[in-house]
């Protein structure tokens, strides 16, 4: 007996989506895609677990992630069990596992759905996909350019042109904010204001922390900083810190090998891109598009990371939210086919005539009552085909059939269209 429920029979949870064919396609377009840029690029697909113990991802992940994760208990032997947040906590993670030679360049990419409960009270998924890239090993530009080339060449392979990567580094703000000698919680308060830009909000609370009116106007310039390579020069006007020009420098080189490459049309130099600062350590960027109202994704470099799992290693990458990427290649006239039926084989000779047409790259289905009447119905019958339209029955010609069709997607048009 079924159990009682005050749902709807087809009700799910709020945050989660069912994706039907045409919008299955584009996923899986997309994750393919990916995955092949991926591969390209040197870069291995892993699958990390759908859920990791607890007590042991969490020292991979922010308190406010572990807080927003599913927990749920192993029946096996009692621990808690995290839904996987985060696929960088489990990348580094299974880096420290198998114990990679930090000496050496580990290339990985993923596409795999996070859980977060929070997000859905404001409207956001509680299940995101994801694809993603990450580079272990090697610190140093040469390796953070690399990511961020792979980054846009994907984007480009994806159909999309007019994205700019938000660029900035973490080292840079955190050596301001250690300058400044602030207490965590002033510390804390200035760096949501940083993230939000709120110039205001940056010299009230540098004002309640003693800082000098000067620094204070300097620091509130820095979620301003935005440009071309004309803000290093700037940026380095405001501050005197040596940890700052290193970062400066640093991020200065990145965005030049970008330029060599001819990719600096799409990087937009962002000293206010912060991102968590408890989580990376040096470069950090997002990607926006035209006409989409949030990041399509981002990352940036976390050093500090897969050594929490007791294997340090240097490391660096991004993820990307598929479905958002999926509205901005829609936003963007970028055209991904769904797969159809090209046509559908009746008659004693259907199942042989379909496996036939199959091998020569056609979509077909053995006819079944019912079927879409926009669908050609081809009749297999005494070694020959046959085109069935209400209007009787036309011999046609496989090779001739298969030959003549530049796109198999359009051969119902070289089949004459409409169905029976």
């Amino acid at each position: 007996m079924p159990r009682s429920t005050d749902l709807p029979r087809t009700a799910v949870p709020q945050g989660v989506a069912s994706f039907f064919p045409d919008l299955a396609a584009r996923k899986r377009h997309l994750e393919t895609r990916a995955l092949a840029t991926f591969a390209a690029w040197g870069y291995r697909e892993v699958v990390p677990p759908l859920f990791e113990y607890l007590d042991v991802l969490q020292q991979g992940l922010a308190p406010e992630t572990v807080a927003r994760g599913y927990k749920i208990e192993d029946r096996h032997d009692g621990r808690m069990m995290l839904l996987r947040p985060d696929v960088t906590a489990q990348v580094a993670r299974m880096a420290a596992a198998r114990r990679e030679d930090p000496a050496r360049p580990h290339r990985y990419g993923y596409a795999a759905g996070v859980f977060t409960h929070a997000e859905a009270q404001r409207g956001r998924p509680r299940e995101v996909f994801q694809v993603g890239a990450e580079l272990l090993g090697p610190g140093g530009t040469d390796a953070d350019a690399e990511i961020l080339a792979l980054l846009v060449t994907l984007l480009q392979d994806l159909g999309l042109s007019g994205f700019t990567l938000a660029l900035g580094h973490a080292g840079f703000l955190q050596a301001i904010l250690d300058d400044l000698g602030l207490d965590e919680a002033a510390r804390t308060d200035l760096t949501v204001a940083m993230f939000r830009r709120d110039a205001p909000a940056v010299r009230e609370g540098l004002a309640r922390a003693g800082v000098p009116a000067v620094a204070r106007e300097a620091v509130a310039k820095v979620p301003f900083l935005i440009g071309g390579r004309e803000v290093f020069a700037e940026a380095r006007g405001l501050t005197g810190s040596e940890a700052a020009h290193a970062a400066l420098a640093h991020l200065e080189a990145v965005a030049g090998e970008l330029s060599a490459a001819g990719m600096e049309g799409h990087v937009l130099v962002d000293l206010g891109e912060t991102r968590d600062l408890d989580y990376y350590t040096g470069v950090v960027f997002e990607v926006l598009a035209p006409g989409i109202g949030f990041a399509l994704g981002g990352g940036g470099r976390y050093d500090d990371l897969v050594g929490r799992f007791g294997h340090p290693m240097d490391a660096v990458g991004f993820a990307l939210d598929v479905e958002r990427l999926l509205e901005a290649m829609t936003r963007a006239g970028v055209d991904v086919p769904a797969p159809r039926l090209h046509c559908v084989v009746e008659g004693p000779e259907a199942h042989a005539a379909a496996a036939r047409l199959r091998a020569r790259g056609l979509s077909v289905a053995r006819a079944l009552s019912g079927e879409d009447p926009s669908v050609p119905v081809i009749r297999a019958e005494n070694g020959a085909l046959a085109r069935v339209t209400p209007q009787g029955v036309t011999p046609v010609d496989e090779d001739a059939l298969v030959r003549d069709v530049r796109d198999v997607r359009d051969v119902r048009d070289a089949l004459g269209g409409g169905g029976r």
